[in-house]
């Protein structure tokens, strides 16, 4: 089955991203947004970052999402 370009561009940017978190050294199938978040709310450095609210949000649901 063929899929919509925006389903294939996605997918590839999933990718990226998960390949750059493994090359800065996060954990397996984790994204930078993902990775963001957790650091947002364990009070890491990330959450002394003044991040527009929307980002903010962006990184904070990026936690619950399964990528795989």
């Amino acid at each position: 089955m063929l899929h919509k370009a925006g389903d294939w561009l996605f997918a590839v940017l999933i990718g990226l991203d998960v390949l750059l978190n493994a090359l800065i050294g996060g954990k397996p199938y984790m994204t930078v947004s993902c990775r963001i978040g957790l650091s947002i709310q364990s009070g890491g450095w990330a959450s002394h970052v003044p991040w527009p609210g929307w980002l903010r949000q962006h990184f904070a649901s990026a936690v619950f999402t399964a990528i795989v």
